[in-house]
């Protein structure tokens, strides 16, 4: 690919012929990328687009990047940076994942058709925070990546910075609530990414916690997600089967269940809640033959 400064892009193939007649573009490429069939520009004027260059059809039509560059509002008399974009990549799903100068990481929900925070910077403060070291490859880490790369420039100066010092210090309630923040932030994001082995470690870390803190309103809300609709349907005839998935990123939900009730039945506050699941797993058991250990 060739991105000209009148705006034209030209594509080709790894052979060198051209895939593609030359695309204009509203203004010239300030970040380029691709992987596999997706390719990915972003505009001077801050406009993003991918593209399945193969089927040639559009995936993200020219969505502006104002939403993670403007900063919040502040008085006239306090001075602050600019916000740019430090790195823009594109995955193999078509997603972009970009970067900010403030140590923020986005990417673009297809469905919601909104741009999503994925990484915070305040993530930093998390007891969590780069736990996910246990993954060794790289493309299997796709969100700890994005986690260092966004951070990389501005962890100490913004942890250095008076009012996080103030907050972290004065309300012994700060670091528990960017912690479960990070943790919840993390599982739904692995979800969005299709980040398998960073989902099931997020998910293991996220019951330790819960069991730590004896969260049982969202550790319930955790069991009855993995465990589906089967067990709500004696109190919502609404629900029904077909609408739920078994699987989530290739794993068995009920295997994560049987994973994570004895991290919650650790804590007697969630001991309740452990055992009344387990009781439901063993009645499903025998309609569910693929969630047999």
């Amino acid at each position: 690919m060739v991105a000209c400064e009148d705006g034209c892009l030209y594509v080709y193939t790894y052979n060198g012929k051209r895939l593609l007649p030359c695309m204009m573009l509203d203004a010239p490429v300030s970040f380029i990328d691709s992987c596999g069939d997706f390719l990915m520009c972003i505009t001077a004027v801050g406009l993003l687009s991918v593209w399945n260059v193969t089927q040639q059809t559009v995936l993200i039509s020219s969505v502006s990047l104002s939403p993670i560059l403007l900063t919040a509002t502040l008085p006239s008399n306090s001075p602050h940076k600019s916000v740019n974009i430090t790195s823009a990549i594109v995955r193999s799903q078509g997603l972009p994942l970009i970067t900010t100068s403030d140590g923020q990481g986005y990417t673009y929900h297809l469905n919601m058709k909104s741009w999503v925070r994925i990484v915070d910077r305040w993530f930093v403060a998390s007891e969590f925070y780069g736990s996910t070291s246990l993954v060794s490859d790289e493309k299997k880490n796709i969100l700890s990546s994005l986690q260092r790369a966004a951070t990389r420039n501005c962890e100490v100066e913004f942890m250095q910075g008076p009012f996080p010092q103030a907050l972290l210090s004065t309300d012994r309630k700060a670091q528990s609530v960017i912690t479960m923040s990070h943790l919840e932030s993390s599982l739904e994001s692995s979800k969005l990414l299709q980040s398998p082995a960073e989902y099931r470690h997020w998910l293991l870390c996220y019951a330790r916690r819960l069991a730590d803190e004896g969260a049982e309103l969202r550790a319930e809300d955790l069991c009855r997600e993995l465990l589906g609709p089967l067990y709500r349907l004696s109190s919502s005839k609404s629900l029904t089967t077909s609408k739920w998935n078994p699987l989530i990123l290739g794993f068995p939900k009920h295997e994560l269940l049987r994973e994570i009730l004895p991290i919650l039945g650790g804590n007697r506050c969630l001991q309740r809640i452990s055992t009344e699941y387990s009781k439901s797993l063993k009645e499903l058991a025998p309609e569910n033959p693929m969630d047999q250990p």
